[in-house]
């Protein structure tokens, strides 16, 4: 799924199209789930999509989405604010690059291009590991799913402006509020992992 990422960047570059959004390895990978779970034989709710209190998931998603970004915003517009540039916030739909015009980067600009995308590859994927940390505590991917619509709808439409232009720490942003997320479904998941066994304990001592 990576390699598909990357080529839908860096050659099909749906981004930069009516599109604005890197789509079709999306698509693939719906494609390759419901592929192996054809192969493999599983549910539907065996592969994360139980309709049990999925509308209370994906609530809650949504809900977390939007406390850890508003988080990542905080912190970027006092960093921005620290600089002395900041201009605003700004409410308009975009479509979140990353590549940029390779053919033109040179130098310093080359070097902080590709360290962008360094973190990109990373954050993303700190960004599946936790998804399917919280499919497998809900058993569930609704509240994923929730978590990810905002993270997608926030790029592309809460910008940070400042006297530079927009979104010039939009990385950072990103990096924050993922990280953030993903340490706090980390300790979710080992506490609800330790008071799982603290049950069967009791349960076998009764």
């Amino acid at each position: 799924m990576l390699i598909l990422r990357l080529i839908e960047y860096f050659i099909l570059r749906t981004d930069y199209t009516v599109i604005g959004e890197a789509l079709f390895h999306k698509l693939a990978g719906i494609l390759i789930l419901v592929i192996f779970a054809r192969i493999y034989k599983y549910r539907a709710d065996e592969v994360g999509f139980s309709l049990y209190k999925c509308e209370l998931k994906l609530a809650v998603g949504l809900l977390f989405g939007l406390v850890c970004f508003t988080i990542a915003y905080f912190v970027e517009v006092l960093i921005t604010k620290a600089s002395g540039s900041y201009s605003g916030l700004k409410l308009y739909v975009s479509s979140y690059s990353v590549n940029g015009n390779l053919g033109n980067q040179t130098g310093l600009l080359f070097f902080a291009l590709c360290m962008n995308c360094l973190i990109l590859i990373l954050s993303s994927a700190v960004v599946g590991y936790k998804y399917g940390l919280i499919t497998k505590i809900t058993g569930s991917g609704f509240m994923a799913m929730g978590d990810h619509f905002v993270n997608n709808t926030l790029v592309n439409i809460l910008h940070v402006v400042s006297e530079n232009g927009a979104d010039q720490l939009q990385i950072i942003r990103i990096s924050i509020a993922q990280t953030l997320s993903f340490i706090l479904v980390l300790v979710w998941y080992f506490y609800s992992k330790n008071h799982k066994k603290v049950l069967q304990v009791n349960e076998s001592i009764e």
